[in-house]
């Protein structure tokens, strides 16, 4: 093939094309493609408003400008090589490629400086869109100004009044803090914020327990809900007294009510009794209204009654009948001796009536509680409070304790009243804090380590 083309003159032919002017351009094409190589002050004259109308003087003007631009690449006596036809641009070879590298050059300066133009741009947006949102985050701290002081006066309750007031502005507050997390500078008073959201958060959740134990029969959810709202410094709200109230109430009708049902099932006339005279000495029997309505224990109570009356109906029934069959017995005895009186050859040691067999007393265990707690359950129940307590456990002490008023254990009980200043200690995160740099400190001595310990930490933390 390399002898076909030496042969038929086609290296030759382009040997002398090359070596003379191989490239051939319009006048609009040349000085467009190649605007950008020559300096800016000859390109107001060429393409500027004082640039001349004839495209070949325009031509001509940019062709004189471009040997000094050229020679800084080294392409030297370039003038020679470039030549200025009626309508075409020729160029050699040599001076098209050294163009070529400058148009590249050029372009690049080009390319950089409209790159940092929409970079500043861009940056310039982004901060004036993290000023904006920080300017929302602080207005909506001037219209919220809590808890820059202590004291009730000072919560989100305060000012919001409801549960959900309070929600809609940590929705606002949260809305504005996804936008600023994923900006490039940082919200000023970051940690400030974070600190009122979360303080919300734990009051909407205090207002919605508060609500909650209003209706609860669980005396343990309603002491939680009191040592929350003191916590959170929610202590204005009238509706406190009512569930303090409402707390000593359940923690005696509570296992009252579970009393009465057991009585009532058993028909124990002797537990019926002691039930009532309990009633009774609370006066709910005069006050019914004091009664609280979730229990239904104003219906029990009615139906203790009716069946203590069924009872008595019963037994004056069975007291007559066994007056009647005493005295039938009575009769027939009395007749059997005056038939012995006359009976001589009858032996009176036939007639002696056998003594009658005492029945076994039943054993009767010792109940404990009005509920019928025996005295082993309340002391399972007490072990479990210890065992509680000297763990820190809470969900253990909320649900013995729970179980401990349900049925009726002495509140002024030792390890009771324990298990509830136990409880109400760990609702305070001070109390938590403390405990737990006192247990740091023991954990570090070098004596080994006991399991109820390591579980005690594990619970505070």
């Amino acid at each position: 093939v390399m002898d076909q083309l030496n042969c038929s003159g086609v290296f030759e032919a382009v040997r002398i094309r090359q070596s003379g002017f191989a490239t051939r351009m319009l006048f609009k094409e040349f000085i467009g493609r190649y605007r950008h190589v020559i300096p800016r002050a000859v390109q107001a004259k060429v393409f500027g408003k004082s640039a001349m109308p004839d495209e070949a003087q325009r031509a001509q003007t940019f062709i004189d400008a471009l040997p000094a631009t050229l020679s800084s690449l080294g392409c030297q006596d370039s003038a020679n090589d470039m030549r200025l036809g009626k309508t075409k641009v020729f160029v050699r070879s040599r001076v098209m490629h050294t163009m070529e590298r400058a148009r590249d050059l050029a372009m690049v300066e080009y390319v950089i400086h409209i790159q940092a133009v929409w970079r500043g741009h861009q940056a310039r947006k982004m901060v004036r869109e993290c000023y904006k949102v920080f300017d929302e985050i602080k207005a909506w701290q001037d219209a919220n100004p809590f808890y820059r002081k202590p004291g009730s006066d000072n919560t989100a309750l305060a000012k919001l009044k409801t549960a959900e007031a309070i929600d809609e502005q940590i929705a606002k507050l949260d809305k504005l803090v996804s936008k600023a997390e994923f900006m490039p500078l940082a919200v000023p008073n970051a940690e400030r914020v974070r600190s009122v959201r979360d303080r919300m958060r734990l009051e909407s959740q205090a207002l919605q327990m508060l609500a909650a134990a209003e209706t609860s029969i669980e005396p343990v959810e309603v002491d939680k809900a009191l040592l929350k709202a003191k916590e959170l410094e929610l202590l204005g709200l009238p509706k406190l007294e009512e569930l303090r109230k409402r707390s000593a109430n359940l923690k005696f009708q509570v296992p009252l009510v579970t009393a009465i049902s057991k009585a009532i099932e058993s028909k124990d006339p002797d537990a019926m009794l002691e039930v009532l005279n309990l009633v009774k000495k609370q006066g709910l029997h005069q006050h019914p209204e004091n009664w609280i309505d979730e229990l239904k224990g104003e219906k029990l109570a009615a139906d203790l009654y009716a069946t203590m009356e069924t009872i008595k109906e019963q037994r004056k029934l069975e007291d007559v009948k066994e007056k009647m069959h005493k005295e039938l017995v009575r009769n027939v005895e009395q007749d059997i001796d005056n038939q012995k009186a006359h009976l001589q050859a009858a032996d009176p040691s036939q007639y002696e009536s056998a003594p009658m067999r005492s029945r076994a007393n039943t054993r009767h265990n010792t109940r404990v509680t009005i509920t019928g707690l025996t005295e082993a359950a309340q002391e399972k129940i007490l072990m479990a409070l210890e065992r509680t307590c000297d763990q820190f456990d809470v969900q253990g002490l909320e649900t013995n304790l729970a179980l401990a008023l349900r049925e009726g254990i002495n509140e002024e009980n030792e390890t009771l009243m324990r298990a509830q200043d136990c409880f109400s200690a760990l609702e305070s995160k001070d109390f938590v804090l403390q405990t737990l740099q006192e247990m740091q400190a023991e954990m570090q001595g070098s004596s080994p380590r006991e399991a109820n310990q390591l579980k005690s930490m594990q619970n505070l933390i």
